[in-house]
């Protein structure tokens, strides 16, 4: 299953230091219920609204930690163990730590934005092999 968790760069400086993403994270997934509520969609619009959610988390948890600037992350992996938390939302949480060779790519804006109003902005692509240019 392909999930997308919201994070921070401190999250970044975490995967690369550990070579992990720890287990109880929060992330997106398409559940069947995300499968039901979008019917008709792609299989790349319903990643970018899964990565689109994960941004805005991303967004509030910075906010929540009294950021009020800074660059929204999504790391996208494929896992296999989740457990579903809102079905209908997509949310789920990784039941075990996520090793870094099972990260498909890095999400993130390209510099520093005002969280409360990022909402309209497209993250930027990142190879997992682009992580350490990530955190320079």
């Amino acid at each position: 299953m392909r999930i997308y968790v919201p994070g921070a760069a401190s999250d970044l400086r975490d995967l690369a230091a550990t070579g992990a993403l720890s287990a109880g994270r929060d992330g997106y997934a398409a559940t069947d219920g995300v499968g039901a509520e979008l019917a008709g969609c792609s299989d790349e619009e319903v990643e970018f609204a899964l990565s689109t959610a994960a941004a805005e988390a991303s967004a509030q948890q910075q906010l929540a930690a009294g950021g009020t600037t800074g660059r929204r992350v999504v790391v996208v992996a494929d896992v296999g163990a989740v457990s579903v938390t809102d079905d209908a939302a997509g949310q789920v949480q990784l039941d075990t730590a996520v090793g870094i060779e099972r990260v498909e790519a890095i999400l993130s804006d390209t510099a520093d934005v005002v969280l409360a109003r990022s909402g309209d902005q497209v993250l930027a692509w990142y190879a997992v092999q682009e992580l350490a240019d990530l955190l320079a």
